[in-house]
């Protein structure tokens, strides 16, 4: 008798313990199942802060290009009023030295005659 319970109480440890270790081995398959979902999550929140990384790159270079641009537009601005005031300046000293040239030349006709 005392065997058989000897027997039936290690068939019953046995039973537990194969409870057990197949719980053990669920909660591992859901925790290994959780590690690969943090390090999908992790490599997704990676390529996504790449992602942003060279989105912020590529506006500041697109800024400063314009800022570039702009700049430049400013300089041919500035350059081009620098010579059309020069021109304008050259025309008038034109026309001043025609006017005395047509003063002369009546002023000789009038002494000619």
């Amino acid at each position: 008798e005392a065997r058989a319970e000897a027997d039936k109480a290690a068939a019953e440890r046995e039973v537990a313990f194969s409870a057990e270790q197949d719980e053990l081995l669920e909660a591992n398959g859901k925790l290994e199942e959780q590690v690969r979902e943090l390090q999908a999550g992790a490599a997704a929140g990676g390529e996504e802060a790449i992602r942003a990384a060279v989105l912020a790159a590529e506006q500041e270079v697109a800024s400063a290009a314009e800022a570039a641009i702009a700049q430049a537009k400013a300089e041919a601005d500035a350059a081009m009023a620098e010579r059309e005031a020069a021109f304008s300046a050259e025309q008038d000293e034109m026309f001043s030295t025609i006017a005395k040239l047509e003063e002369e030349n009546e002023a000789l006709k009038a002494a000619a005659s």
